[in-house]
């Protein structure tokens, strides 16, 4: 019996290492084995929840129509949106690890609080397209800052009829 329990727990570690965090060890005997069976199931059921909420935020950020940039602490970029890659013709690998200066005409001081600056931006083919950027600080459940996020509006339709009442 231990050992069926034992097999039937690791047979549930390797499903969830695998990625299938929806399977659950059975409880064989309500022994110590059955108790770390039970561990294990609320583990891999917190996993779960945890991984469906970040697939639900990656969605949201996806789904934005504007371009969405998270910055490292030191202004690098970890990740872009697919408006992102569309509005400057970049791929998300082309810009991961580069400098925010990259993407803007000028530098940006990052300060920690909510900034919006209006600014152009370079396209890859080197377009300059006018934007409004809003940069806020991330922090960790701890309240340690951890990068930024920046939302990036493409304003050229406001700037063309701006221009056209002038």
């Amino acid at each position: 019996r231990i050992n069926r329990s034992i097999q039937s727990l690791l047979q549930a570690t390797v499903s969830v290492a695998g990625g299938n965090l929806s399977f659950r060890a059975p409880i064989i005997a309500p022994d110590e084995i059955g108790s770390l069976a039970h561990s294990f199931n609320r583990m891999t059921q917190t996993l779960e929840q945890t991984t469906v909420s970040k697939r639900y935020l990656e969605g949201i950020i996806e789904a934005m129509l504007d371009s969405v940039l998270i910055l490292q602490t030191d202004g690098k970029i970890l990740r872009v949106n697919r408006m992102t890659e569309k509005t400057f013709g970049y791929d998300q690998g082309e810009l991961q690890e580069r400098a925010i200066a990259t993407l803007f005409t000028e530098e940006f001081s990052f300060t920690g609080v909510v900034q919006k600056i209006e600014t152009k931006s370079r396209s890859k083919a080197g377009q300059l397209i006018p934007v409004e950027v809003s940069i806020s600080h991330l922090d960790d459940q701890a309240g340690a800052e951890v990068g930024f996020l920046c939302v990036v509006e493409n304003i050229t339709e406001r700037k063309t009829a701006e221009d056209e009442i002038k």
